[in-house]
């Protein structure tokens, strides 16, 4: 993650486009010009012009690498604005933070990965940027190293089996990567119906037994379901608090080592009871290995719970302050904090709600990070997930609270 004084100076370089859009063939004006994938172009840093701005359009889990050659002096380097308008990756810094001096006459090598599709801007300057003194020409040129993954299947199934049940899909979530270290990553579900947890397809490709879970039974619940003690969870119509005797009454839970799941788990959720219900989900041995990583998360309702709402909570492991941040894409229906702490999250609601779950309260606070999906619609939304403390790292569990509503139709 950028220090705040480099993070400052790229955001004001961003903000600079309406007087790069100025542009002539002045060499005092900094440019603001398009360029495409694969594609190599020649410009100039003056100590007026100290930047120019090179747009291209992106797709989520594109890989790209910029190659900024200086020459005449120039000390080159690069930086690289997503759609969101935030700079979220620069060449002058590691990955462990480190700022690194840039030579003149030197490359400048940026590699990245795009968060959210749409335009993309990258920021050809010089090494200390506003403060710098270098001048001169250079190349620079865009390289796509890997196109975007296929996207996931939007549909949903309306119902789907698990042994000899049939159950009917509330929500369905994609989690982890190939750099977990946990012992397992498990979900566990308390609900107010008898709740059935799916992983990929529910089916092994080797003959392996069904991948699923059905509602753990009545005096084999190993961990005690979740009480709500300060207040209700937000769920709009659906909002409820989860005090009442029996509200999250029935559990399943399921677990399955990294090294298994070979990267993401898709994990659906669902009840054996069509109906009014709601639902609490944790999910626990997720981590942020270092200050440059970042976790995608993503959601879907299931078709009969499509038009209610999916509340998402990122919470860092006690004693570790990773202070959770969240993105998400720009999708109608869909609110998100990228810091909890900020007074203009419209999420704050949340401040006051406690959880009190295996005997410990936990509290959600300012650390944590939220988001709500309330799209109506089936198609998935993705999630970024993040640390904002540079010098922390470590593992945080991710809550999830939803409902399922008699009324929907798919």
């Amino acid at each position: 993650m950028m220090t705040m004084r480099r993070l400052a100076l790229w955001v004001v370089l961003a903000g600079l486009s309406s007087l790069a859009a100025a542009a002539q063939s002045s060499p005092d004006i900094p440019g603001d010009q398009t360029i495409e994938r694969d594609q190599t172009v020649v410009e100039t840093i003056t100590e007026v012009a100290f930047f120019d701005l090179w747009r291209f359009y992106g797709t989520a889990g594109e890989e790209y690498e910029v190659v900024m050659a200086g020459s005449g002096g120039l000390a080159p380097v690069v930086g690289v604005r997503a759609a969101s308008g935030d700079v979220f990756a620069s060449s002058d810094q590691l990955e462990d933070g480190t700022i690194l001096l840039s030579e003149p006459d030197s490359e400048a090598i940026l590699r990245f990965t795009v968060p959210f599709s749409g335009e993309l801007v990258l920021i050809a300057s010089r090494d200390g940027l506003d403060n710098g003194t270098t001048t001169g020409s250079y190349r620079l040129t865009l390289s796509l190293l890997a196109a975007a993954p296929e996207a996931p299947d939007p549909y949903t199934d309306v119902t789907f089996r698990c042994q000899s049940e049939v159950a009917t899909s509330v929500a369905v979530v994609e989690f982890g990567d190939a750099g977990e270290t946990a012992p397992e990553l498990r979900l566990t579900v308390w609900a107010s119906f008898p709740p059935v947890i799916r992983v990929g397809d529910g089916g092994g490709t080797d003959g392996s037994p069904t991948l699923c879970a059905l509602p753990d039974p009545q005096d084999g619940v190993s961990d005690a379901p979740p009480i709500i003690s300060g207040g209700n969870i937000p769920l709009g119509e659906r909002s409820f608090s989860a005090t009442g005797e029996n509200m999250l009454a029935e559990s399943a839970s399921f677990s399955i080592s990294p090294r298994d799941a070979q990267g993401s788990v898709t994990m659906t959720i669902g009840s054996l009871e069509p109906g009014l219900g709601v639902f609490v989900a944790r999910i626990d041995g997720l981590q942020l290995e270092g200050i440059a990583d970042s976790d995608v998360v993503v959601l879907r309702h299931g078709p009969f719970a499509r038009d209610g709402v999916l509340r998402l909570a990122a919470q860092a492991e006690e004693g570790i302050r990773l202070d959770m941040q969240v993105t998400a894409s720009e999708v109608e229906g869909v609110a998100a904090c990228p810091d909890w702490g900020l007074r203009s999250c419209v999420l704050r609601d949340w401040r006051e709600i406690d959880i009190a779950y295996g005997g410990e309260a936990l509290t959600f606070d300012i650390l944590d990070a939220v988001a709500e999906m309330a799209t109506g619609e089936i198609e998935p939304v993705s999630f970024v997930l993040a640390g904002g403390n540079p010098n922390v790292e470590g593992r945080y569990t991710l809550w999830l609270f939803g409902a399922l509503s008699a009324g929907n139709v798919p």
